[in-house]
């Protein structure tokens, strides 16, 4: 059984700050329901978290959440609401995303480099 982990790292826009507490509050409460009805279709909310000032080489980003997948096309559909729902106008993102893997397996393609070109830098 495949397993697709999707990570999204994001802060808060001056967009967001804008707008009036009782709309953020709405809003919120609308993203709230939508997750739950994502974990009906068998995805999972791992965590939401802060992002630790402490932790080293951090990346830019305030909040994190991590959900489990049962595959790719459940990821697309998730990331199909998420930006319907507007959230990136409202939060800068990035996501990480891909098939669970052994640990070992993936260190040990690193050792292959030539093979392997990164999708960044």
């Amino acid at each position: 059984m495949t397993t697709v982990i999707f990570i999204e790292l994001y802060t808060l826009r001056d967009a967001w700050r804008a707008r009036g507490r009782d709309e953020r509050e709405a809003y919120i409460e609308g993203v709230i329901s939508t997750v739950g009805q994502v974990r009906d279709a068998g995805i999972e909310v791992l965590a939401y978290g802060s992002n630790d000032p402490t932790v080293e080489v951090r990346a830019a980003y305030d909040y994190f959440a991590v959900y489990s997948l049962p595959s790719s096309e459940a990821r697309i559909q998730l990331q199909d609401a998420i930006r319907s729902s507007g959230w990136y106008d409202y939060f800068d993102q990035v996501n990480v995303s891909g098939e669970v893997q052994d640990f070992d397996v993936v260190l040990r393609s690193h050792v292959d480099v030539a093979e392997h070109r990164s999708s960044v830098r």
